[in-house]
């Protein structure tokens, strides 16, 4: 306790001295004003720096009671009561901060997580992306090595777009406008003169046989997912 009062006691007599020098400059100031010939002002000034006076005075005689009440104990209850009360706006603060702190960990954590997925997620997408166009580069260096029919190409500059030959897995599409059936039709030639043909519209795909010359035979029918645009 005793320490709580000389902390007091030091901070009493630095209020005392503050206000004995403002009394000290108060004074001064109410002698140079003797010298002044302007009545009305000297009226104005002596009234407001004697109101001043009289407010430091009440404080150094306040400030002096509490040094008379501290040294006999008085204030003890006062200063342990103020003690409390910083001691808990201080826990508060702290709580206040180590939450904050806290909650800082955590969105620094979620976003280093955050940050690291989207880092990975980058990373294989740029990866299925070269992985894309270097199948994209083979598959075009293939279908440069191949050797497409000359009479199918023929075939080709007389078919509408819609309509086209699958030769070793790739579409070949006619040149002319498409034709507005909204059917797509390819031809796909196989060995021993038969002909597959697959007929493709925006809900199922149906796949029939020719032999020859001979009529074409159904094989099968599989149902399509219709692209998201036209849902």
């Amino acid at each position: 306790m005793e320490s709580y009062r000389l902390l007091e006691k030091n901070r009493i007599l630095a209020e005392l001295s503050s206000c004995r020098t403002r009394i000290s400059r108060v004074e001064n100031q109410l002698a140079e004003l003797k010298k002044s010939t302007d009545k009305e002002y000297i009226s104005a000034q002596t009234e407001k720096n004697q109101a001043t006076m009289s407010l430091l005075q009440e404080k150094v005689a306040e400030f002096e009671q509490r040094l008379v009440d501290l040294a006999k104990g008085v204030l003890d209850e006062e200063i342990m009561a103020t003690i409390q009360n910083n001691t808990s706006l201080v826990k508060q603060k702290n709580e206040k901060s180590q939450k904050k702190k806290a909650v800082k960990a955590e969105n620094d954590a979620k976003n280093a997580k955050t940050a690291e997925r989207q880092h990975q997620k980058n990373r294989e997408i740029d990866y299925q992306n070269r992985v894309t166009m270097y199948e994209m580069q083979r598959a075009y260096e293939r279908l440069c090595d191949m050797d497409f029919p000359s009479y199918l190409a023929d075939n080709l500059r007389d078919m509408p777009n819609n309509k086209g030959y699958i030769w070793r897995g790739v579409w070949y599409m006619g040149r002319l406008p498409p034709e507005n059936n909204g059917v797509c039709v390819m031809y796909e030639k196989q060995r021993g003169d038969v002909m597959i043909i697959h007929e493709y519209t925006s809900t199922e795909h149906v796949i029939y046989k020719k032999v020859g010359k001979g009529p074409k035979q159904y094989m099968s029918e599989t149902a399509r997912m219709p692209p998201r645009w036209r849902r």
